[in-house]
């Protein structure tokens, strides 16, 4: 039953780390994406 638990708390922390990774990764895309416009804006001026 311990061991159980360390295991489901052990996945727990698994995919916790993938939805972790996946905001970052969406993350950087957007700040990319609105620094890619700022920069096409300021240049146009």
């Amino acid at each position: 039953m311990y061991i159980k638990i360390i295991l489901k708390g052990a996945n727990f922390m698994e995919h916790n780390q993938n939805g972790v990774l996946a905001l970052i990764v969406l993350f950087l895309g957007l700040v990319f994406f609105v620094s890619g416009m700022v920069y096409h804006l300021w240049g146009s001026f």
